[in-house]
C-alpha cells in the first residue's frame, strides 16, 4: 500500500504497509532484499510487526531492517517478502532507495 525508507550510514530500514487480500493470515518472517541492477543481496538483520500476524482483509505495517548499506543512494532495489514456510510471498520488483 505505502512504504518509506531511512537510511543511517550503520543501518537502514524500509518500512511498507501490507494489506492482506487472502482469506488465511499472513506472518511475513523472512526478507529477500536486493540491487536489482546487480543482483548484490543485501544482509537482512530482522523483519518486524507489532503484530503476530496480518488477519485477512487487514493491513499492518511491516519493517525490514539491514546492517549498513553498501547500495548507492538512490539505487533501485527489489524486496521479497516471505512467510515461514516459504508458500506466500509478497514482491515488490523495483523500488528506489
Amino acid at each position: 500500500m505505502e512504504g518509506w525508507t531511512h537510511r543511517t550510514s550503520s543501518w537502514a530500514t524500509v518500512a511498507l504497509q501490507v494489506r492482506n487480500t487472502s482469506a488465511a493470515p499472513w506472518s511475513p518472517t523472512e526478507a529477500r532484499l536486493s540491487v536489482v541492477a546487480s543482483g548484490e543481496r543485501i544482509n537482512v538483520l530482522a523483519v518486524r510487526m507489532r503484530e503476530p500476524r496480518i488477519e485477512p482483509g487487514t493491513a499492518a505495517l511491516v519493517v525490514v531492517e539491514t546492517g549498513a548499506p553498501t547500495w548507492p543512494v538512490g539505487a533501485v532495489l527489489r524486496l521479497e517478502l516471505r512467510d515461514s514456510e516459504g508458500n506466500r510471498r509478497l514482491l515488490i520488483p523495483r523500488f528506489a532507495f
